[in-house]
């Protein structure tokens, strides 16, 4: 389905030691994805489906959340993570492309998630519309944790910032971009 990976470095890499969980850095777009709609949401599954309510959200939410992150990859993004109602993914600065190419790529993959949730039967039926904001900048990715060989990335910088601040300014079934 989708790839995660440090979202700066190389995405290949596995560190076993922590001596290298060292910071990267580098220019990405960020696209940050949020779900409108989904305190409400989750009030009216239970009044609808009662005990069942946690069933029928998971599978609205797995649904678009996931199918939000096929979108990120199927435009050469890397999802960074899902949290809550809300996808976070980049598109770093390299060799083949350069910061407007990045950005770009973050305006594409928006505007095919607007197109997604306004086709999606689940998301329609459920009135979930998405705000998308993109950010672009410098940003920082590092491996943390180590317990049991399980390492996550941690990703944060302006561009990050930037994103998620964006989306407050986005309308419901839109974009902004800073």
């Amino acid at each position: 389905m989708t790839r995660w990976s440090n979202p700066v470095g190389d995405g290949a890499t596995v560190i076993r030691d922590p001596a290298a969980a060292v910071e990267t850095r580098a220019a990405a777009a960020v696209l940050v994805v949020d779900v409108s709609g989904f305190t409400a949401l989750t009030a009216k599954l239970e009044v609808e489906h009662g005990r069942r309510a946690a069933d029928r959200l998971a599978v609205v939410m797995d649904d678009l959340l996931g199918a939000l992150a096929d979108i990120v990859v199927a435009h050469s993004g890397t999802v960074i993570d899902i949290v809550g109602d809300s996808v976070q993914a980049v598109w770093t600065v390299c060799e083949t492309r350069d910061g407007a190419a990045c950005t770009t790529l973050a305006a594409r993959t928006a505007c095919a998630m607007i197109a997604h949730v306004a086709d999606g039967a689940a998301a329609r039926a459920e009135g979930l519309p998405v705000r998308i904001g993109i950010g672009f900048g410098p940003l920082t990715s590092a491996r943390v944790g180590g317990f049991d060989e399980h390492w996550d990335s941690l990703v944060w910088g302006p561009a990050l910032l930037d994103a998620a601040q964006s989306t407050t300014r986005a309308p419901i079934g839109g974009i902004a971009v800073h």
